[in-house]
């Protein structure tokens, strides 16, 4: 895949477990957009969420909402459902940047195969860009993807996020993926507004971030 480049934007992306944020900071060292944890698994609602929304929006920065899946546990229609029911409380708009699946569970290979993952993320997706109009961006690392058969190389469409701290240059192709449209470089940076490390991310540009459906 690529290397990151002087044009590419800046991002955070965080979960309650970062605590309470300066956004105003935040925006002020440089960040240029961000992304909150909004839901989990079929019922668990990020307790964060809609205060993150709110104060980030408040101090100019472009937001968008991830769900965290639980492939093996639940229907992807029943997660899809749940993530927008929690969109609609805490970002009735759909958000500012395209919604985002984080596929990252199950966490080894004897628990399930490719072509499951791949076929539920895919019905995940379907249900989220038929009720917002907006392309979803899959956010994944080269570790899962290749643990599970490459995802038979079966969401190469769908816009990519890829988490790897590994590499210095570039991540490498995976899953039939060969760019990236973010790119999570680095677990443990560092932003002024929020305590402690946070993930720092790299995207091609916030005009693709939107991802609106024609």
């Amino acid at each position: 895949m690529q290397n990151r480049t002087d044009t590419d934007i800046m991002g955070i992306d965080v979960s309650h477990h970062n605590g309470d944020i300066d956004w105003n900071a935040v925006k002020n060292s440089g960040v240029q957009f961000a992304y909150m944890k909004a839901s989990e698994g079929d019922n668990f609602k990020d307790n964060k969420f809609e205060t993150y929304v709110k104060e980030a929006r408040a101090a100019g920065l472009p937001a968008g909402a991830y769900h965290f899946a639980r492939p093996t546990d639940n229907a992807p229609q029943t997660e899809a459902r749940h993530f927008l029911d929690t969109l609609k409380t805490g970002m009735p708009d759909y958000g500012d940047l395209m919604p985002v699946l984080d596929l990252e569970a199950p966490t080894e290979a004897s628990q399930s195969n490719g072509e499951f993952i791949s076929n539920w993320a895919r019905s995940f997706i379907s249900v989220i860009q038929q009720e917002t109009g907006k392309q979803v961006l899959l956010y994944t690392g080269n570790w899962f993807v290749n643990q599970f058969d490459n995802l038979n190389n079966a969401l190469k469409d769908i816009p990519l996020w890829i988490a790897n701290y590994s590499n210095i240059q570039a991540p490498p192709d995976c899953g039939g993926w060969t760019r990236w449209l973010v790119w999570q470089y680095t677990e443990k940076g560092t932003v002024s507004g929020i305590e402690g490390h946070i993930d720092m991310n790299a995207a091609t540009s916030l005009a693709a971030l939107k991802g609106t459906l024609m």
